[in-house]
């Protein structure tokens, strides 16, 4: 068989699949683009605690907790997408109509 990848429809695509550190670094800045998400949502929800009531609190830290063990794992999945290049394309295609 030729060197490439068999996709699930039977196409054999002209490329090598991705070495152990480029799989490695992506992991990398995913993880790191995810403590990012963390630390900003904490630092948020420390200052919604000092001022809003604590039932409003406790709602958006379970909305936060939710998206983040939730909604960002499946969202990607769910488009068929890898995480941080769909990311990278929405803040490009935003950055275009925005300097329209």
């Amino acid at each position: 068989m030729d060197d490439g990848i068999l996709t699930g429809e039977g196409v054999l695509l002209d490329a090598r699949p991705a070495s152990f550190a480029s799989r490695m670094l992506g992991a990398f800045v995913d993880l790191a683009a995810l403590a990012v998400v963390i630390l900003v949502g904490v630092v948020a929800l420390s200052w919604a605690g000092l001022t809003l009531d604590p039932g409003y609190t406790a709602a958006l830290t379970i909305l936060f907790l939710v998206t983040i063990m939730v909604g960002i794992p499946t969202t990607p999945e769910a488009r068929k997408a890898e995480p941080m290049a769909e990311l990278t394309n929405m803040l490009a295609s935003a950055g275009r109509y925005q300097n329209r």
